[in-house]
């Protein structure tokens, strides 16, 4: 109930943020750190003023020079990167293990990811159309109105849930776990805005890879402050809780910005909360229907299926 609680309060806050901004925070906010996405500020960054965390948002913007910093090697934000916030942190996931001052390792966790479609595809914005990847030409920093969600905010996905692995790169956790394989190959990957999604076939063909795959990253669900998958992004190119490992093309630093499959996970019986676009929240089952989850993180595909089929 917590953690759907929770999953309520960013959905209204992301609402309230579009309200007074007319548009939805960009998926990164960047002011001229550079051109990739991991050197911005979370969506969840700029919600902290709407979920009654307004002065660590000051401290945030003066910390970073108003966004201008990249945040992970600046020493300045290393308070407001290390400092908790409870609506971040659902209450049946494992925490993060929070330690020492570097950005790999002084997240305070977050289980909460915003939704940017069913596509892997990472480094090419035309390919998603979630609520939270812009398909445009200021790709990360384009921010979403109400009108481009063409399929109805009902219909579209929000945010869902994820977990935060163990900083232990020795062994995948056991159980339902975020943490990412890395090296999987993905063949006959469909990309939006098609309606060629990755069949149940590929879907496998990718996880049994992604299982056989050595190597995995362990640094999931540390940063609220990061704007990248297993941080606070996810796709729904898989169902939830889906029965093999995340997982990537190839490595990468502790973030996951690379093409991937990044799907919503917790440890909640079945299946995992979900934030709609219009503020609403479901509990979305891990049996849903593979076609329908992926429609359903797609804003403006023609395909206005309810995830509660």
């Amino acid at each position: 109930m917590q953690c759907s609680n929770n999953v309520k309060q960013l959905a209204l806050a992301f609402h309230n943020y579009e309200a007074a901004h007319r548009t939805f925070p960009p998926f990164a906010t960047m002011n001229g750190q550079g051109t990739s996405s991991w050197q911005g500020y979370s969506a969840f960054a700029q919600l902290l003023p709407f979920i009654e965390q307004s002065p660590l948002h000051a401290r945030l913007t003066t910390d970073s020079n108003n966004f201008f910093v990249f945040y992970y090697a600046h020493p300045a934000t290393t308070v407001v990167r290390a400092t908790s916030v409870s609506a971040f942190l659902c209450p049946s996931a494992p925490r993060w293990p929070q330690s020492g001052t570097n950005h790999t390792t002084n997240g305070p966790g977050c289980n909460y990811g915003v939704s940017y479609g069913a596509s892997i595809v990472w480094n090419n914005f035309a390919t998603q159309n979630g609520m939270f990847r812009n398909q445009s030409s200021l790709a990360a920093r384009a921010a979403l109105r109400i009108a481009e969600i063409t399929d109805g905010t009902s219909n579209t996905l929000m945010l869902s849930e994820h977990l935060s692995g163990d900083a232990d790169p020795s062994f995948l956790m056991r159980g339902q776990t975020s943490e990412v394989k890395t090296g999987g190959a993905f063949t006959n990957a469909a990309a939006y805005p098609t309606l060629e999604f990755p069949s149940e076939a590929d879907l496998n063909t990718w996880g049994a890879a992604c299982l056989a795959a050595p190597a995995h990253l362990s640094t999931n669900g540390a940063q609220w402050l990061s704007p990248l998958p297993t941080q606070t992004a996810l796709n729904t190119v898989a169902p939830p809780n889906w029965r093999f490992p995340n997982c990537q093309t190839n490595g990468s630093g502790y973030s996951s910005d690379r093409n991937g499959v990044y799907t919503a996970r917790s440890m909640h019986t079945g299946g995992v909360n979900a934030g709609m676009g219009d503020g609403s929240v479901r509990f979305v089952s891990q049996s849903i229907d593979t076609k329908t989850w992926q429609f359903t993180g797609g804003r403006n595909e023609g395909q206005v299926i309810s995830s509660s089929e």
